[in-house]
Formats: structure tokens, sequence, C-alpha cells
């Protein structure tokens, strides 16, 4: 379903298909992580239009069904794994539906949604402001020195260049870097800390 464990970073999380990737960079476009596993398994289109369905039906009450049938605690949450989590206005109003009503969990968001300018503004007032939320602006080779500009108002998330980081100072990501799995359950250097810090992703 909609939610599922990854072993991989200790934590349960969700995902969407392709299509919600609205924000994508050229970047992303070319190192599409759904694309390149559709490839390997394409019955996985037919599943990830069934996870958008369960998606658009989601809400507070049915993501606390769902966590409380689960068999193991829910402390931590990342909203897709795959796919973007604010592809539209509506999927915003939602986050913020199922963030404000499940105070016991911290929400990771990376998100490409910043540069949409009316969504990034919303997304700091509605998602933001909660104080279980971690919400960082995923940046990469392709972005512009511009876009990087808008970007450094959030924390961020870098991918793609294991030479240099474009924002200078950024906590190298201990998962990543030293690829321990599930590290990502438990820590608190980079992703999960308050504040605008930037983290930044090995390249695989």
């Amino acid at each position: 379903g909609l939610m599922r464990y990854c072993k991989d970073i200790d934590m349960w999380v969700s995902d969407r298909a392709r299509s919600s990737c609205k924000h994508r960079t050229s970047f992303c476009a070319m190192n599409c992580y759904n694309k390149k596993l559709y490839k390997l398994y394409p019955n996985m289109k037919g599943a990830d239009a069934r996870l958008e369905r369960e998606w658009e039906e989601l809400n507070a009450e049915s993501f606390r069904a769902k966590a409380k049938s689960l068999k193991r605690t829910i402390k931590r949450f990342r909203f897709q794994v795959r796919g973007e989590t604010f592809s539209e206005f509506a999927d915003i109003v939602k986050v913020r539906e199922i963030v404000a009503g499940n105070p016991g969990i911290l929400f990771w968001m990376p998100t490409r949604a910043w540069r949409d300018p009316f969504l990034k503004a919303s997304i700091e007032t509605m998602i933001m402001t909660l104080p279980n939320s971690r919400v960082q602006a995923s940046i990469d080779p392709s972005n512009t020195g511009y876009e990087l500009k808008v970007a450094s108002a959030w924390p961020t998330m870098f991918f793609g260049d294991n030479d240099r980081h474009p924002l200078g100072d950024a906590v190298k990501c201990p998962k990543t870097w030293t690829k321990k799995k599930g590290l990502c359950g438990k820590c608190g250097v980079g992703c999960f800390k308050t504040g605008n810090v930037n983290v930044w992703l090995k390249k695989h």
C-alpha cells in the first residue's frame, strides 16, 4: 500500500508515480530513479497508478488508521522516497492536515516545489510553521545560480556532485557517505535539525 517500511533508511515512507514530478530539473529527468525502476520492473507503472489513487484519498484520519495498523511505531515518516509530495496546492492542504493531525510523528519532506513561487510561499506558511515538519529544498548540479539563491532560503538537500557543493558549507550525509544503512531513523546531524542546514548526499 501507500505506506511501506524502508529498511535502507529505517523509516516508514510513501511513494508517488513519476507523473507527480512537475517541478523536476534537467538533472532529474536524466537521472530519474522512477524511470530506471520502470525499465527494470514494467509492472511498477500499474502499481504506481494505484498508489496515486491512494494518495488522492489520503487524509489525516486515514493516515492515522494506517499507522495504527502497522507492526512498528512510527516516529519519523518520509513523504515520497519516489515522486514529488507537493505537485500542486491541493497536496499542500493534504499534507498540512496530515502533519498537524499527527503531532507525535516527525515528517520529512525533501521537495522540488520550491521552484514554483506560489507553492514555495504556501509551503512556508502552511507546512514549515508546523513543529513536526522538516522540509528541504532538493537541489542538484543543473540548478542555476539564481535558483540556488532562492533555494538557500530553506534547508537544502544536494545530490549529483561528490567533489563540490554549490552552496559551500554543508553537512555530508552520514548514511550516503559511510554507506551505513538505517541511519536516517535516528540521525540528528542534518535533515532533522532545525534551521537552514545544507545536507550533501553522496552520488552513487
